[in-house]
Parts: C-alpha cells; structure tokens; sequence
C-alpha cells in the first residue's frame, strides 16, 4: 500500500471535485493553497479503503450505498479540533460577570429553562469548561434549569467528547483546585465526574444545514473559530441561524477572528468578540 501511495496523485479535476464537494456539504472552504492538506487527508481514506485512486474514491463517495457513511468519514478527517480547557479567559469573565447575571435574573430567577449552545464543540473541552463554570458561579437551585447543547460535525469528536477521558496534558491548564474537585484520576489521564458530564447533551449536526428548529430559543451561543473555515456565504448564513436561534436580549460569543457587522446582524458589541441580540 505504501508503494501504491507514492506513485498516486491528486490530479487538478479530482482536487477541484473534492473541494466543491466540501463546501456544497458542509460550508468548509479548502483554499486552493491547501492542496497538500487535502492531498494527505484523502489518501488516508483512499488506503484505508484500500482504493487504487483519488478518482475511485470520488466514484465511491458518489454511490448511494457509500453516500452518507463515507462522507461523514471524509469530514471527519478534514475537519479542525484545536481546543482547550478554558480557552479565552476574558471571555469567561464576561460569562461570569455579566451574561449569567443577566440571564439568571430574567429566566432562572422565575424557573424558567436557561439553554446554552456550543457550536464546533469539538472533543468537549469548550463545553465542559462551560459547565464546570456554572457548577462554580450558580447554585444548584439555578443549575437544574440549565441546559448545555454541544454540537459538532464530526461523529469522532463527538464520541471523544461524551467519554469525557482526557490526558494529562489535555489538563494541564486547568487549576488544580478545579481539576481536584471535577474530575477522577484514572491510568493515563483524567475522568469528569458525571455531576459535569450529565450537564452537556451532545449533537452530531451540519451548520449548512437550514433547519435549525433543535437549538431554537437559547440564551447563550459560544461559536468560536468555527466559522472562520467556511466559505463567505455559509459563514454569513450560518451567523444569521445563530441571531435567530437566540431569545431576544442573549448573547452570541465568537473567536477573535470571526469579524462581522453588528448592525447587519441586529446585535450590540459587549466586549471581547461578545454580541448581545437587540
């Protein structure tokens, strides 16, 4: 097979093929800079299949039978999952200073249901942290009206995420107060207790997708460096789902590179790429 995978190429049709493949799906553009990303991430699928070519793999991918499975397979392997534990600390401030104030004064105060959503939540840390978060800031009284949904288009994240087993050095930044009183040492790394883990409710889902009805009336979106992979037209419709999924009054949190016009999207800058819905 390694003989096999020198002598293959991904020739300009079948790159071109892939690319527009990708984005029609999933939103994710693949700039054409990025030929040898792609290169290596679909000759892991075609030796795993142990396929002659990247041209039998595009006839494979086009089969009704092979559709759904193997394309899921392909985004998992083009898809970014950088993340940590308490990534953007400002920004957790602003959480725990300002939008839980707020939102536990309007909703969790009358016992009404506060509902959080992580989109791109990758292997779990962002929504973890999340709910780590709450289990510090709110009392318990406030915590059983709140819901985290944790969203990703990757189904290998995503089983990652709901194990809940991390490394050492996937820990390494958490305090160790925190890390003592939330998570159960095992061989080789770290368990979240299930007090955190039963917080989170995880979700294989598209972002190009239209119908979004699921993650309707939220309080809080946590997006961060997720759309900045899409094509300009998935990203602007992809914020646009976000604005709508939100009640009036909450609060969209996005990655410091994911720039947008406030006034175009009916939300208030706060502060640390925070938006507040008007």
């Amino acid at each position: 097979m390694l003989e096999v995978s020198k002598k293959m190429i991904l020739d300009e049709s079948d790159f071109e093929w892939f690319r527009r493949f990708i984005q029609k799906e999933t939103g994710i553009h693949i700039f054409k800079e990025k030929h040898i990303f792609l290169y290596n991430r679909l000759l892991k699928r075609v030796n795993e299949l142990n396929l002659d070519s990247f041209s039998a793999y595009r006839e494979l991918i086009k089969t009704a039978d092979a559709y759904r499975e193997e394309s899921q397979n392909l985004f998992n392997e083009i898809t970014t999952n950088e993340t940590w534990f308490f990534r953007y600390k400002k920004q957790f401030e602003v959480l725990r200073k300002v939008i839980l104030r707020d939102i536990v004064a309007k909703r969790g105060n009358f016992g009404q249901q506060i509902t959080i959503n992580c989109f791109g939540c990758s292997s779990g840390q962002e929504p973890y942290s999340v709910a780590i978060f709450l289990a510090e800031e709110l009392d318990v009284n406030f915590r059983v009206f709140t819901r985290i949904n944790a969203v990703d288009l990757s189904t290998a994240v995503l089983q990652k995420a709901k194990k809940g087993f991390y490394s050492d050095s996937e820990v390494g930044n958490i305090p160790p107060e925190l890390l003592r009183r939330y998570f159960a040492k095992e061989i080789d790394g770290y368990r979240i207790l299930p007090r955190i883990s039963n917080m989170v409710n995880y979700f294989h889902f598209n972002m190009n997708d239209e119908n979004w009805n699921k993650f309707k009336f939220c309080d809080v979106i946590l997006c961060r460096n997720t759309t900045i992979y899409f094509e300009l037209r998935a990203r602007e419709r992809a914020i646009k789902k976000m604005v709508s999924s939100l009640r009036k009054g909450g609060f969209l949190i996005l990655g410091h590179s994911e720039i947008i016009d406030p006034p175009d999207q009916d939300l208030k800058f706060v502060a640390h790429n925070i938006y507040r819905k008007v």
